[in-house]
């Protein structure tokens, strides 16, 4: 199915979440996802502290986030690194060059979403892990908040308490429980709780898969080569009404 631009309101996507949590790789497979369903998809890498969007694509950027936050009278185009096996998809990248940096650069990445929100039908933002108090600026500009996390990174018997509290950081809009390996019970347990107490919507439950976990060494986002992949972006974008 391919989409019709014209009725998709630009929107900003934010992916949230702890470090470790699969937060880039869903943002990843999102973005392919749409370019491969027609829509004009910006993937804006603002995780500045461990950049790695790029190594999801296989591809490396002559200009970069921390480029723009140094010199905005470049043109806009330069920063603009287009995935050539996916139409319609481009991406934004980070770098390693800096070990200090700048807190005032999500002001930077906010003043460059904007600029090229007129460019777009969805800009998907993969933020540094916790998000730090610094990338509020960047934060307060997302319409949607994607909260992607891993359940079983505490004891069982904290689990619930581990999601409320992420939920109560973040307000997400909806939630992505990746990594996921569960018995029935306990995930039944788990999803009624995130859907009937917190009332914050599970778009997708990801298992534990060798194709997610390779992706960045691939350099292929894992929806190109596992049909469940490309099925879990298409509902996460539905469920959140972006198609």
């Amino acid at each position: 199915m391919v989409y019709n631009q014209m009725e998709i309101t630009m929107t900003i996507v934010g992916f949230l979440g702890p470090g470790g949590t699969g937060k880039t790789t869903v943002a990843s497979n999102v973005a392919a996802c749409l370019a491969l369903h027609g829509v004009r998809t910006l993937l804006i890498d603002a995780n500045v502290y461990s950049p790695d969007v790029g190594y999801h694509f296989g591809v490396e950027a002559s200009y970069t986030v921390l480029d723009y936050h140094r010199n905005q009278s470049l043109q806009l185009e330069w920063f603009i690194t287009p995935v050539k096996y996916l139409k319609g998809l481009h991406l934004i990248l980070g770098d390693l060059t800096e070990t200090r940096i700048d807190p005032g650069v999500f002001h930077s990445i906010r003043r460059l979403v904007w600029s090229l929100s007129d460019q777009y039908a969805v800009e998907l933002i993969d933020f540094p892990p916790s998000m730090p108090y610094e990338a509020s600026p960047l934060f307060e500009a997302v319409d949607v908040r994607v909260l992607v996390l891993d359940p079983c990174r505490v004891p069982v018997e904290n689990m619930l308490s581990y999601v409320a509290g992420l939920v109560n950081r973040f307000n997400p809009h909806g939630l992505v429980l990746n990594f996921v390996e569960l018995p029935d019970t306990l995930l039944d347990e788990l999803y009624d709780f995130i859907e009937d107490d917190l009332e914050i919507p599970v778009l997708a439950v990801v298992p534990p898969n060798e194709l997610l976990r390779g992706e960045p060494m691939r350099s292929v986002p894992a929806c190109l080569e596992g049909e469940e992949f490309l099925d879990m972006g298409v509902r996460l974008m539905e469920i959140l009404r972006l198609l």
